[in-house]
């Protein structure tokens, strides 16, 4: 992981086919993300759910811009599969991604459709405090390491080195500490408590990965031992 300067994508990102070409991407991904969540609702009359739209839209929006500021290319990178991500992790991934969407799915049926176990209010309030904070903390991190891909595998194609500056002054895996969020704010937002236990799950997977990724960053990365060494903990200081 390396502070150095990267240059423009080749895929064209930074030029205006390259913006228009993720603009059309992420307007295709929040209709399916919409349908995703008013169809289990059974109904657009939700307003925790437009909330969860409107928390998303306006929170990736902003961390896109800090992170293509800082680190030309590595949003695009992020939606790629590079060469090497070990086996183990494109399991983890797909799992991953269905049960972060059950947690959306769970919300909208618990929450939108059939009231099973109704919130208070401020419970969304406080999940979009929570969700904008996972954002800025996914933003810290990424915009101080250009290596923060979105799948584990040693970047030998970008000469991986280990990053110590910012949030990995303190932690090993800033990036997880955010993510530990998303599931629980997303529950929140959507004010179910049904999604919030299905949520959990999400943290367990997290805390998994991230054991997995440290013991492949101990093996296979230079100077990352070292590194381990000065920065004792992986997501908690004083805890693990």
């Amino acid at each position: 992981m390396t502070n150095s300067p990267t240059s423009q994508d080749s895929s064209g990102r930074g030029s205006s086919a390259g913006w228009l070409f993720d603009g059309i991407r992420f307007v295709i991904r929040m209709a399916l993300f919409v349908a995703l969540l008013f169809g289990p609702a059974g109904k657009l009359r939700w307003w925790p759910g437009w909330a969860f739209v409107a928390v998303t839209v306006t929170g990736g929006l902003a961390l896109y811009v800090m992170v293509e500021r800082r680190q030309p290319g590595l949003m695009a990178r992020r939606r790629r599969m590079g060469t090497g991500t070990k086996t183990w992790d494109k399991v983890w991934m797909a799992l991953f991604f269905m049960v972060f969407l059950a947690v959306m799915v769970i919300g909208a049926l618990d929450s939108g459709r059939f009231g099973w176990a109704p919130m208070p209010l401020w419970a969304s309030a406080f999940g979009a405090a929570l969700m904008w904070l996972c954002y800025w903390g996914f933003g810290w991190a990424m915009c101080e390491n250009r290596h923060f891909e979105s799948t584990v595998r040693i970047q030998e194609d970008l000469q991986h080195t280990v990053i110590d500056t910012g949030p990995y002054a303190y932690v090993r895996h800033p990036g997880y500490v955010a993510g530990l969020l998303i599931g629980p704010a997303t529950a929140l937002l959507l004010c179910s408590w049904w999604a919030l236990v299905v949520a959990a799950l999400t943290g367990v997977g997290l805390v998994w990965r991230t054991a997995r990724e440290d013991a492949t960053l101990h093996e296979e990365l230079e100077g990352y031992v070292d590194y381990a060494q000065r920065v004792r903990f992986r997501l908690l200081p004083g805890l693990w």
